[in-house]
């Protein structure tokens, strides 16, 4: 028993030696203290998370204000200078009032559909914000009966948000030429500036070519069959 005790000393003499030249400096500081000191231990984690906050912060700004911009009722929603809603308005609430989540807090833009009399910019502000008020409450007083029951409640916001418009041509026509610019053959594939096999000839533009001979999208061969090569299925 004693030479197995003097043996487990030593053991542990020579370990406790072996950690304190290994491990430990002259000041007693873990090789790993010293190795962060030198390093961060957390890349690439940290980084990672910077990198992915920043790339998202645009889109979650982005998100935000399109969910206001969903919560929101303008000018037009209600009558001209007035605090009575239009069918247009009505049904724009049954639809905020209908979504799975409901989100009760709604938007509503400041009246600037009011006459501004230069002379009296005070008295513009005035009836402007009567009529702001007026309108929250006509809101307010729509949903809670058109939801009655249901254990909801509503509040209302107003804001000044600016022109929600693109007065460009560009989209208009890429949607309207878009159903255009893909046709199928039995020889080929038709696209927008390519011809495929089979005699098909390339959409351009955007007007589509009904054809009337063989070899043409849309001609019909003899007998009400649409011609070999013509784009069409039989």
């Amino acid at each position: 028993m004693t030479r197995f005790l003097s043996t487990a000393a030593a053991l542990a003499a020579i370990g406790g030696a072996f950690g304190s030249a290994g491990c430990m400096n002259s000041d007693k500081t873990s090789l790993q203290s010293r190795y962060s000191e030198k390093v961060d231990p957390c890349t690439p984690e940290r980084y990672n998370f910077a990198a992915r906050e920043a790339a998202l912060a645009p889109f979650e700004a982005h998100v935000n204000n399109g969910h206001i911009l969903d919560q929101f009722l303008q000018n037009g929603d209600f009558d001209t200078a007035g605090e009575a809603l239009t069918p247009g308005g009505r049904v724009k609430l049954d639809q905020l009032a209908r979504k799975r989540p409901v989100d009760g807090h709604l938007y509503l833009q400041t009246a600037r559909d009011l006459a501004y009399d230069a002379a009296k910019p005070a008295e513009y502000a005035r009836v402007a914000s009567d009529l702001n008020v007026k309108r929250a409450n006509a809101m307010v007083a729509y949903l809670n009966a058109t939801t009655a029951g249901r254990g909801l409640s509503f509040d209302v916001t107003v804001i000044d948000p600016a022109e929600q418009l693109m007065p460009a041509a560009g989209p208009a026509n890429s949607v309207r030429g878009l159903p255009l610019r893909y046709a199928s053959g039995i020889g080929g594939i038709v696209s927008n500036n390519n011809t495929g096999v089979g005699g098909a000839a390339a959409v351009s533009g955007l007007t589509p070519n009904l054809g009337g001979a063989a070899g043409t999208p849309g001609a019909p061969a003899a007998g009400g069959q649409p011609a070999a090569g013509s784009g069409v299925p039989r």
